[in-house]
Order: C-alpha cells, then sequence, then structure tokens
C-alpha cells in the first residue's frame, strides 16, 4: 500500500460544489449573523463593564475581573447538555436567539479584558478636563474617551468576532 501526500491534480471541484449547493449561502448568512449579532452586543456590553470597572472606584472591583476571567477558562463543551435542556424547555432550541445568548456571554469577558486595557491607558485627565467644561459622566465618555478607544474596541470586536464565528 502507498501512502500519498501530495495529490496527484489539484482542482477546485470540491469547492464549486460546496457553493452549488442551495443550502450553503442560507448556512453561511446564518453563521455571519449571529457572529455579528452576539459580537455587537458582546462589545457594546463590554465597552461599558471596562469602563466602569477602570475608572470608577467600587468595592470588589477586582473581584469582577477575576470572575470575568473564571468564565472565559470555563470549557464551552461543559454546558451543552444542560444548555440543550433548557433551551429546549424555553422554546429556544433552533433560533439565532438560542445561539447568540452563550455566544455572547462566552465572549464577554474576552471582550471585558481586551477593552479594560485600552481604557487603563488612555489619560485620566482627558475626561477630567470634559467635566470641567461642562460635559456629564455620560458625554465624557462619548465625546473624549470613546473616540480614542475606538481603534482598541475595534480590535477587540474583531477578536470577539473570530472567537464567535469559531
Amino acid at each position: 500500500m502507498r501512502l500519498c501526500v501530495i495529490p496527484r491534480a489539484l482542482s477546485l471541484e470540491h469547492y464549486a460544489a460546496v457553493f452549488r449547493d442551495p443550502q450553503f449561502p442560507a448556512a453561511l448568512l446564518n453563521s455571519l449573523g449571529i457572529g455579528l449579532i452576539a459580537t455587537l452586543i458582546a462589545v457594546t456590553v463590554a465597552t461599558l463593564a471596562a469602563y466602569a470597572i477602570v475608572r470608577l472606584r467600587f468595592p470588589g472591583r477586582g473581584l469582577v475581573l477575576v470572575a470575568a476571567l473564571a468564565v472565559a477558562m470555563f470549557p464551552p463543551i461543559a454546558i451543552v447538555g444542560p444548555l440543550f435542556e433548557l433551551w429546549r424547555l424555553l422554546g429556544l432550541f433552533d433560533t439565532w436567539a438560542g445561539l447568540v445568548i452563550p455566544y455572547m456571554t462566552l465572549t464577554l469577558p474576552l471582550a471585558i479584558w481586551t477593552i479594560s486595557a485600552f481604557f487603563r491607558e488612555l489619560p485620566w485627565e482627558l475626561e477630567q478636563a470634559a467635566r470641567v467644561d461642562g460635559a456629564t459622566r455620560l458625554g465624557a465618555f462619548r465625546h473624549a474617551i470613546l473616540p480614542l478607544a475606538a481603534p482598541g474596541v475595534f480590535a477587540s470586536a474583531i477578536l470577539v468576532f473570530i472567537f464567535a464565528w469559531n
């Protein structure tokens, strides 16, 4: 028996067969939509959470980051069985929401960690200057902090989308 690692002829025939399959575009659209929705929700929530963790002083602040890290280290395969039963009972089985919720939950710690690292590097004085100029805390966040953190938020969104897509 001869084992051949290198193919005799190169062909894209199998790729063409996949793209001819009528179920492929629907499956691709489902994956793209679910990944984008989970990414949008996770990055939005993580941006607000990371800002609060980095800028506000409250008891248990470090515990929140440790809890996020613990959730990130949790193996997702361990919740498949119970999640299946729960989703079946709640009517979320075979729905977009049934996939968006766990994807968002499992990618949220990654987003919080990466975005909080970007917020930590921004100078606190920018927000203080905006507050002195009359901006509210939300206004200072929206007009002074968020535009400077946008590259970090976008980089985090890319990582979250890749994680959710996989």
